[in-house]
């Protein structure tokens, strides 16, 4: 709401060894300062994040970690735990997206069916439920990693794919349980976010130092513009499954 821009980052410090305790603490760095400022110890056992970063929501990052979802509002600069869906299954694998133009959405999944939750206001309904019989043979296995929900056409609901032992990765219709084969080159570790294009330069803010996160690495930050300009054509025309 400030039109700031910020930078989080977990730090973890190491207090004992045996047994194992580790002091973690939220920072945040807002471009322009050139300081890290600490949000103070955290209670919560947030040193791994897992394979997926958070997701951006109103000016809010969530975060799935350990089963529970966490709130970092960006704004106040607070960090909380957030209450998961009503009846969660908290033996199933899950991830966070955005549907529904700007909703936090959850995506559960089990060998048995899966189940899509949008939170309106503070609470959650579910929105798509799909038990085993009726899903694609492909995603009956749990031999698949899940990379990103985004919204499709129409109001459907799209789920970005790695199957297993593939190279590429694919659209899944959560509606109309169709699947679509991308064309996009895709691995285990691939991840996939959004962005909104900014007039605002980096070079504004003199005192951050910004610097690239590749080093002479151009080879392969060419191939990742490629890769990601291909994906924006395709999401700017819009996924039709």
């Amino acid at each position: 709401m400030a039109g700031e821009y910020k930078v989080i980052r977990i730090l973890g410090r190491s207090i004992s060894q045996v047994p194992i305790e580790v002091s973690v603490e939220i920072q945040v760095y807002t471009l322009g300062t050139d300081q890290w400022r600490s949000l103070g110890p955290t209670p919560f056992n947030i040193t791994h994040t897992g394979e997926v970063g958070g997701v951006f929501v109103n000016s809010h990052v969530y975060w799935v970690i350990f089963g529970q979802i966490f709130d970092l509002d960006l704004d106040a600069e607070t960090f909380e735990l957030i209450p998961s869906p009503p009846g969660y299954d908290t033996e199933s694998k899950r991830m966070l997206g955005v549907l529904k133009g700007s909703c936090l959405s959850l995506f559960s999944w089990t060998s048995l069916g899966f189940a899509v939750w949008v939170m309106k206001g503070e609470s959650w309904y579910k929105a798509i439920a799909m038990i085993e019989e009726n899903m694609d043979p492909v995603l009956k296995s749990l031999e698949w990693k899940p990379v990103y929900l985004i919204d499709g056409s129409d109001g459907t609901s799209i789920l970005i794919f790695w199957p297993q032992g593939t190279e590429s990765l694919e659209a899944y219709c959560l509606d109309t349980n169709k699947i679509l084969d991308l064309n996009l080159p895709g691995n285990f570790w691939t991840v996939m976010s959004t962005h909104r294009p900014s007039f605002v330069k980096l070079q504004t803010f003199g005192s951050a130092r910004v610097h690239s996160l590749y080093g002479n690495g151009t080879a392969f930050v060419k191939d990742r513009y490629k890769s990601s300009l291909k994906f924006e054509r395709m999401h700017q025309t819009s996924f039709h499954v």
